[in-house]
């Protein structure tokens, strides 16, 4: 008998992977054709922001700006425990940690979440002009 994992392993990777991935890769034309559709699982808030994670972490500026800014299931900026903070904070993208440091709204990640975890991050990677923001 064929355990879950392995059945799993064999099932195609659900569509929230593709937003996923052009978030990542900074697809940004085909991530909105993809948010266009509207099929279930293609949200801008896939797997809990993880897109918007993946996008600051490689300082796609104009993805994560879409993302943020979509009329539907936009991802909050402090998803994951401002898990995007800190994934640009840590990768020195300085840009993506002012526009989210200055999202309007309550859930507006701040520089103080999870003990920090941003600012830490950003000091152990070297990151200077962002530890100089996250202060």
């Amino acid at each position: 008998m064929a355990t879950q994992a392995a059945i799993a392993s064999q099932l195609p990777p659900p569509p929230a992977d593709a937003v996923v991935a052009c978030a990542k890769l900074g697809h940004l034309e085909t991530l909105r054709l993809l948010l266009d559709a509207g099929r279930a699982g293609l949200r801008a808030d896939a797997k809990d922001g993880q897109a918007l994670i993946e996008a600051a972490r490689a300082g796609h500026l104009d993805v994560v700006r879409a993302l943020l800014e979509w009329p539907r299931h936009a991802p909050l900026a402090d998803c994951q425990g401002g898990a995007a903070l800190t994934a640009a904070a840590e990768a020195g993208q300085e840009d993506v940690v002012r526009t989210l440091l200055g999202w309007p709204g309550e859930h507006t990640p701040r520089a103080d979440a999870d003990e920090s975890a941003a600012l830490v991050v950003a000091a152990a990677a070297g990151r200077k002009s962002v530890v100089k923001l996250l202060l």
